[in-house]
């Protein structure tokens, strides 16, 4: 979301995700991909809100004990909305973020709630 410009702001953050064996379960995770998004309005003041999302998708499936785990790509995606407060002068930002997921599969899912406070020095 903006920063000390008012206007709309869109972004998005793309990230994919390689891991490791896990040696303990001899198991390896697929890889992933997913991204962050939000589409806002700010203002001078620092305050700005708008719509936020992610999505999420394992791109190749699982191995347990060097055996391909069938069916174990997970997905989900939210949508929900958020407000930040970034004031022109002072280190701090505030975040808040809700989200309702959707599209859930092979995954844990339910609202989420996200409050993030950020003080740089």
């Amino acid at each position: 979301m903006s920063y000390l410009k008012e206007g709309f702001d869109v972004s998005a953050k793309l990230m994919y995700d390689f891991h490791t064996k896990n040696s303990d379960t001899d198991t390896e995770p697929g890889q992933e991909f997913h991204m962050d998004w939000a589409v806002g309005y700010g203002l001078q003041n620092g305050l700005s809100g708008g719509v936020v999302g992610y999505n999420y998708w394992q791109t190749t499936d699982d191995e347990v004990n060097g055996v391909t785990a069938k069916d174990s790509r997970s997905e989900v995606g939210g949508i929900g909305m958020g407000i930040k407060y970034w004031p022109k002068q002072g280190p701090f930002t505030m975040t808040f973020k809700q989200y309702w997921e959707y599209g859930a599969r092979n995954i844990a899912t339910g609202p989420q709630t996200q409050f993030k406070f950020t003080y740089a020095f």
